[in-house]
């Protein structure tokens, strides 16, 4: 927050990107729970491909059930990696409050760059925000409904039953690697969605709040001067 800058949303964006995350968890945790999660979709879509792959019966097998042990690795290493959310129930608590104090100085950055700018630019760009946030809240629930907040649990699933399968002896065809796609590929759509919500909800939020500032500064200004 060091220099100023003409407001834009690509600015505002910017900044935004560039607060530091707090992570309560040990170092490269996130990044490493992350990194399982990728595993598990590699591996899922893998196990589609396999069958059709030019290979002897016996390593078809011994392939398939391969990859399904790498699927059940992933999914440890995202929930060991995310365990320390859930170490006592107050855990969560206390890292919120650490977040909070964490996020503070930076926040009231930000809040002070906007006020910086001028009324009339704060007031468009507020008014544009606001549109859209209202356009994506209609919107999204017709495509995602509660999709991106079930986190795991679509690839659990998909992991149980892939696994019902191999045990009952029957593999996976086309169809089933192309529903499988079909799914991952809008729950990816609709991860991506849910985002880009969130982030506009936080600049409605931040240019709202430097908006009645504003106003307020200009409304003593004015009165002192009269």
């Amino acid at each position: 927050m060091e220099h100023e800058g003409s407001l834009s949303f690509f600015e505002l964006n910017r900044r935004l990107d560039a607060m530091p995350e707090f992570d309560a968890a040990a170092p490269g945790s996130t990044k490493r729970a992350l990194f399982g999660f990728a595993i598990c979709l590699l591996a899922y879509f893998s196990s589609f491909l396999i069958p059709h792959l030019s290979l002897p019966a016996r390593a078809q097998v011994v392939a398939l059930y391969a990859a399904v042990a790498v699927e059940v690795v992933g999914l440890c290493m995202t929930v060991w990696y995310s365990r320390t959310e859930f170490r006592g129930v107050d855990k969560p608590l206390v890292n919120f409050a650490k977040q909070l104090d964490h996020d503070l100085p930076h926040h009231l950055g930000l809040v002070a760059w906007l006020q910086s700018q001028p009324l009339p630019s704060l007031e468009r760009h507020a008014s544009m925000a606001r549109f859209r946030r209202e356009r994506f809240t209609q919107k999204l629930p017709l495509i995602a409904g509660s999709i991106p907040t079930l986190g795991l649990i679509p690839v659990a699933v998909a992991l149980y039953f892939q696994i019902r399968e191999f045990a009952a002896g029957r593999h996976p065809g086309a169809l089933d690697f192309a529903a499988g796609f079909i799914i991952v590929l809008l729950y990816f759509i609709s991860w991506i969605s849910a985002l880009m919500k969130s982030r506009l909800e936080t600049m409605d939020m931040y240019l709202q709040l430097a908006l009645d500032a504003k106003r307020t500064e200009v409304s003593v200004g004015t009165a002192e001067a009269a």
